[in-house]
This record gives structure tokens, sequence and C-alpha cells, in this order.
């Protein structure tokens, strides 16, 4: 059972508890009642007035109310309560025309039958019905949050998916370049592959990590691709002093500074890559420029990881996140900008 199924079963409960109290206390006239079985006979009639108004209920919230709420049947649900609120008229008047009706009071009219006991009804069945259509309403729309959930956890998982083997892809094509130079250094690059694969598999799978940890992972990640570019190739990277609290989706900015040493690099002119990371009015900035040369053309594969990178910050942050690129003549510069905390609404399937 539900939580909203339970909520609803108790306000029916509580709702019939106050009717069945209303119509013993109305009924009850000290002056008329003098014996048990007098009294009886006004708990009885009671009884007789209220079980047709129980069985209508009943009929009402477990078969006919579903028809139009759940199903959308108009036509059919309109003619059924109609005859059922016709039984229940004729039921009312045999009530009233029992033996028993002789110990009810003429002044409670509830409990005549007539437009008074139809009012009544009618109020029932509105009341039940709209108890239905907001039960309903809300439970439609916690399911549509829930499809929601779902949709984006296989989206960023999808996306996640899609940049660790373009990671491993490009830092592997960069070993395969240095063991034809030294194979020597080659083996000790191996191990600093292990140890960002290892931040990869473990950290690359949790929704946020703080920006240290990612800081510390760019370099590393900095210091493997170097490896295969010229040492004129000139590389600066400035990190915030005091970053605590700050959360960053993991292995957000690898595909940036990829792109950065990719086309940032050339024999042939100067070349420079600067990295910027700081903390600003409760949000966290990314700045890498990087000269651009006349040859450098961005490949499909970069596109996509930038379209990645695009999508993860769409999905996790909405529209609080900005990501600027100005791709100039010489240079070439990318901004990232998103709140200090992630939207853990979002993300908490992230992980599964």
């Amino acid at each position: 059972m539900s939580r909203y199924t339970r909520i609803e079963l108790l306000v029916y409960v509580s709702f019939w508890l106050l009717i069945t109290s209303f119509a013993v206390v109305s009924s009850w006239n000290l002056e008329q009642v003098h014996t048990l079985q007098a009294a009886r006979h006004i708990f009885g009639q009671v009884l007789l007035v209220l079980l047709p108004l129980l069985v209508l209920f009943i009929v009402h919230n477990f078969l006919l109310a579903p028809l139009l709420v759940y199903k959308g049947k108009k036509l059919c649900y309109t003619v059924l309560t109609f005859v059922m609120m016709v039984l229940f008229v004729l039921t009312q008047i045999m009530a009233y025309k029992s033996p028993e009706r002789a110990f009810v009071t003429e002044q409670f009219h509830p409990f005549t039958p007539g437009s008074a006991m139809s009012l009544i009804a009618f109020l029932v069945l509105c009341a039940n019905l709209g108890v239905k259509y907001v039960i309903y309403a809300i439970e439609s729309r916690d399911k549509i949050q829930s499809l929601e959930r779902e949709n984006l956890d296989r989206q960023l998982q999808y996306l996640r998916y899609q940049i660790n083997p373009h990671f491993m892809m490009n830092t592997l094509n960069n070993i395969h370049a240095l063991v034809d130079i030294d194979p020597k250094v080659a083996k000790k690059t191996i191990l600093e592959l292990s140890r960002l694969l290892r931040y990869v598999l473990y950290e690359g799978s949790r929704p946020t990590i703080p920006l240290v940890k990612e800081i510390e992972f760019m370099q590393e990640l900095m210091s493997l691709i170097r490896i295969r570019y010229a040492d004129d190739l000139k590389v600066t990277m400035q990190v915030p002093e005091n970053c605590e609290g700050a959360e960053v989706p993991p292995l957000l900015f690898a595909t940036f500074v990829e792109n950065a040493f990719k086309h940032g690099s050339c024999f042939e002119e100067d070349s420079f890559i600067d990295i910027q990371f700081y903390v600003e009015s409760g949000r966290v900035c990314f700045r890498c420029i990087n000269s651009r040369h006349k040859e450098d053309n961005i490949d499909e594969a970069n596109g996509i990881g930038l379209e990645n990178v695009r999508k993860r910050l769409s999905l996790l942050y909405g529209p609080a996140y900005t990501l600027d690129i100005s791709d100039g003549e010489k240079t070439y510069d990318v901004f990232v900008s998103f709140p200090l905390a992630v939207n853990l609404d979002n993300i908490k399937n992230f992980v599964r």
C-alpha cells in the first residue's frame, strides 16, 4: 500500500466516523428515548439510512470513480452514477416508511427522503471524486518526476561511459608515441597511467568530488600528456588557495585540457596553455586559454567531447551553468562556471 493510498484511507475513515457520530447525536432526543428498545430503534433507523449511503460510497469509490479518473469514461461513469443515485433514493423512501421511522424526530431533516438526503449523497460523491482526483494528480506528478530522474540517470551514465573511453584512447595514443622515443620513460608513464585510470574508475563514478582532487588529477594528466609535446610549450596553471567545500563533477575539465594540448602546441611557433581554477561569488570557475595556429581544425572527436561536457553541465546544473568558447584567430578561450553545490536531486541516481 502506497503512502498516498494510506492517506486516502485515513481521510475516508475519519469522514465516516464523523458522519456516523453526527447522525447518532442528531437522532438522540432524550424526551423521546425512554427505553433501551426505543434507543435500539433509533440506532436501527440511523443504520438504515447510513448503510445505503456507505454502499453507494464504496461502489462509487472502487468502481465508478476509477472509470472517470483513471480511464476517462465519462458517459459510462455518468450513467452508472445516475442509476446508483436512483437506487439510493428508493432505499431512503423505503427506510422512511419503515416502522422505526416513528422514533426519529421530525426535526432531523438530513434523514428524511427527498432533496436533503439526495444533496448529502451528491456532496459525498463529489468529495470522494475530488479526493480521487487530488491523489491521482499527486501520484501522476511523482511518477513523472521519477521517470525524469531515471531518464536523467541514463543520460548521465551514457555521457560518462563516452567520456572514459575517449580519455583512455587519447592517453594510450600518448604512450604509443612515447614507446618509440624512450621505452624507460614509457614504462614509468604506464605506472602514472594506472594511477589516472584508478581515479577514473573509482572517483569518476561518483556524482561529485572535491575540487582539490580534480585539480590534482588535472596536474597528473597534464604531466602525462606533456611528455609527447615540445619542451618550449609554455604551460601555466593557477589554482585557488582555498577551495574548501567546492564540489565538481569528476573528469569535467579533461576534455578542455586535452584539446588545449592538441591544438595549442606547434613546433614552428610560440605556443602556450594557460589554465586557471578559481572560486568566485559562490561559483567554481575554470578558464583555459591556448594558442591557436592556422592549420588547426577541430576534429569530430573533439566536437563530441565538448558536446558531452555541455550536456553534463546542462543535466547537472540546468540554466545555472556558463560555458563560453571563443575561437579566435590566434587563441582558443574556454570559460566554464557553475555553482559550488550540485543539485543532488538530479544526480542521486547517478551511481548505481
